[in-house]
């Protein structure tokens, strides 16, 4: 049997997405609410990255956001990292799930929690989301294209 290997693979490149982005978050919230998704990335995030720390070895928060984005597919100018001593902010100009998020957001959880799973392991410590707990670093999503906005935007304070 003949396979067109990239239309199979771009197949399945969309089945995952899909299942991640679209399918698993849905499922999640109305198991357990917006914050199991985060929770269930996060651990994967931190439990791979850990496994593969030569990826991170001597990378700073700004190179593993930037790995983050070029992982998501994303074209450099695509996305820009601002870095100062107080926080680094990262602004997605091009959102790489927006088809498959845009219904009801519930992807963004699965892309924060994979975010934040990945800081923390670069980090060596737990990454919070709530000001609300008054400790830091602090992970933030600042703007958000499906409210409005015109890119996402992400800061984590130190």
């Amino acid at each position: 049997m003949s396979v067109d290997e990239p239309k199979l693979g771009e197949f399945w490149k969309k089945m995952t997405l899909s299942i991640l982005f679209r399918h698993l978050p849905e499922a999640l919230r109305e198991i357990g609410g917006p914050k199991v998704a985060d929770i269930v990335t996060r651990r994967a995030a931190r439990e791979i990255a850990a496994e593969f720390k030569e990826l991170l070895v001597e990378r700073d928060v700004e190179d593993a956001l930037s790995l983050i984005y070029r992982l998501y597919g994303l074209k450099s100018e695509e996305y820009s990292v601002e870095k100062s001593d107080d926080y680094v902010k990262v602004k997605i100009f091009k959102c790489p799930f927006r088809e498959l998020v845009e219904k009801n957001g519930s992807g963004c959880e699965i892309s924060r929690g994979l975010k934040r799973g990945l800081l923390e392991e670069v980090l060596g410590k737990e990454v919070y989301l709530s000001e609300a707990q008054g400790r830091y670093p602090l992970f933030l999503r600042t703007a958000h294209m499906l409210s409005g906005d015109p890119y996402c935007e992400f800061t984590l304070f130190f």
